[in-house]
């Protein structure tokens, strides 16, 4: 009885305890200057940031642009690559052409490819001229700090 409370009790505080832990370190971190602060804001900042961009509205209007260009993103792959992929398929000049990058990339892990796009340049829009939300997480920090908003 008392092993089955004891491996309860670890299940439930050892993940709230690491959790905890992470967090209190992105907020010492860089008030202590393990990381540089510019860069690395403590948490708490960011969290106020956050909080303050959701109750002003101005969070918004980024990620409804991020949906927006994520949809358009996967219609035009889907248009394009679907009628790609049938006619590569269904082609054995097709298939021969393509097999050899089709085989080289069918390993690597889908994970593995995200920091090609990440490290492109950002898009201005045509609207506003500041960077596109497409990818928000990555641009906003660098948009922000040179003070172009």
């Amino acid at each position: 009885m008392r092993v089955e409370v004891r491996r309860r009790a670890e299940a439930i505080v050892l993940p709230v305890l690491g959790v905890a832990v992470v967090l209190v370190a992105f907020e010492v971190a860089p008030r202590v200057g393990i990381l540089p602060r510019a860069t690395f804001p403590p948490l708490s900042e960011s969290a106020r940031a956050l909080w303050d961009l959701i109750t002003t509205g101005d969070l918004w209007p980024p990620v409804l642009d991020t949906l927006d260009w994520w949809v358009r993103a996967m219609v035009i792959a889907t248009l394009i690559g679907v009628p790609l992929g049938l006619t590569i398929g269904a082609s054995r000049l097709g298939s021969l052409l393509t097999g050899l990058t089709s085989d080289f990339l069918r390993p690597i892990p889908s994970v593995a490819l995200i920091p090609a796009p990440l490290a492109t340049p950002p898009l201005p829009t045509a609207s506003s001229g500041h960077p596109s939300a497409f990818r928000p997480e990555i641009q906003s920090p660098r948009w922000r700090s040179n003070g172009s908003r």
